[in-house]
């Protein structure tokens, strides 16, 4: 667990609870393909077409969330309702978990820290490792990687000059880190990618005019986050017929398809 106590941010709870359940035999690599913003807005686990086991996921994070259960006690319960599904072994449980979990507190913790007050105070944050990894993945290389991708010079130069991959919150370089690799999980908000041990942390006003993020006397902006009660539609126009085909399929009933804009209803 990132946090050693209960999440209680309406926010992060709220994240999850608008999610739509969206069983399915597509792996990791075919979800991508509907976008982040479906992807946030839904609860999946990669060939899991059982729409009791992800109701029971979706019931058990919104209790870890909430602090009404432990972790070990949701596997447990998520554990009996997929008995019969051989590859749904004890590892993947708690990836399921984790994940959702994992991503729903990064949510709330983004958005307490891009109230305005905030903002002015840290207009920055930083990239660290939060839990260790037997191979962890280059995430300096990572940082770069995205830093152009979004155009953030600074954000490069704060790590080649001050060891430090740090920011301003209102760079692309978030949604870049979240976004660019096949493990990533297409949020501008930790963990970014399964079970990378990264996680944020604020960088005051100070700190981030130190690391040449901005000028002494400029204002920064707050990150764009995702808003979950908008009105949410895909277009299918860019991805061919046979992945149309297959999603369509695949999503059944929590969806709706009309004139090429995929609703999750």
């Amino acid at each position: 667990m990132i946090f050693a106590n209960p999440i209680t941010w309406s926010d992060a709870l709220e994240s999850h609870a608008v999610k739509t359940i969206l069983p399915s035999t597509l792996n990791t690599a075919e979800y991508r393909a509907l976008g982040a913003d479906i992807l946030r807005r839904s609860v999946i686990s990669s060939k899991i077409v059982s729409a009791g086991i992800l109701d029971t996921l979706k019931g058990g994070v919104m209790d870890i969330l909430a602090g009404n259960t432990t972790t070990a006690r949701a596997r447990l319960v998520l554990g009996s309702s997929a008995q019969g599904f051989a590859d749904l072994d004890e590892a993947r449980l708690n990836l399921m978990l984790e994940t959702n979990v994992q991503t729903a507190q990064g949510y709330g913790q983004a958005v307490a820290a891009n109230d305005p007050d905030v903002i002015d105070a840290f207009p920055a944050q930083e990239l660290f490792r939060l839990e260790d990894r037997q191979e962890p993945r280059d995430w300096e290389a990572r940082w770069m990687e995205a830093a152009q991708a979004a155009g953030d010079g600074y954000a490069a130069k704060a790590l080649v000059d001050g060891g430090r991959m740090a920011a301003l919150k209102e760079s692309g370089i978030w949604e870049q880190l979240g976004s660019i690799w096949d493990d990533s999980l297409g949020n501008p908000y930790p963990p970014f990618a399964f079970r990378s041990g990264m996680w944020v942390q604020d960088v005051s006003y100070e700190e981030a005019v130190e690391l040449g993020l901005l000028d002494k006397g400029e204002k920064a902006e707050p990150m764009k986050l995702p808003d979950f009660n908008a009105s949410l539609k895909f277009s299918l126009a860019d991805l061919s017929a046979e992945v149309q085909s297959a999603l369509l399929k695949n999503l059944g009933d929590a969806v709706q398809f009309k004139d090429g804009v995929l609703t999750l209803k």
